[in-house]
């Protein structure tokens, strides 16, 4: 995932999705999953979806609802590759904004 400023937040081309049932409770979420499956943007790879082009959600958490395929506290479970949580970069940086 990337941060590109306030209500940026990109699931990068070449991510894996976690496949399954696709029903999301989030809207947002649901709609970016069924375009990009219209359009043929997922590559479906035995249990799983390949994104074949960058996807941007207003929040971490439907980022991650997108790439998971369950509802996640994404403040709380993205990471940096040292472990610290996306919550604890955020209020370093002086961020407080986050859904």
């Amino acid at each position: 995932m990337s941060y590109r400023g306030v209500d940026q937040w990109v699931v990068l081309a070449g991510s894996q999705l976690l496949g399954g049932n696709r029903n999301y409770q989030s809207t947002e979420v649901q709609e970016t999953f069924d375009e990009a499956k219209a359009r043929q943007a997922l590559k479906q790879v035995y249990g799983y979806f390949v994104t074949k082009e960058d996807f941007t959600f207003s929040g971490p958490s439907s980022a991650l609802a997108f790439v998971m395929n369950s509802i996640i506290n994404g403040p709380d479970f993205w990471s940096n590759e040292e472990g610290v949580t996306l919550r604890t970069l955020l209020a370093q940086s002086g961020l407080k904004s986050i859904r």
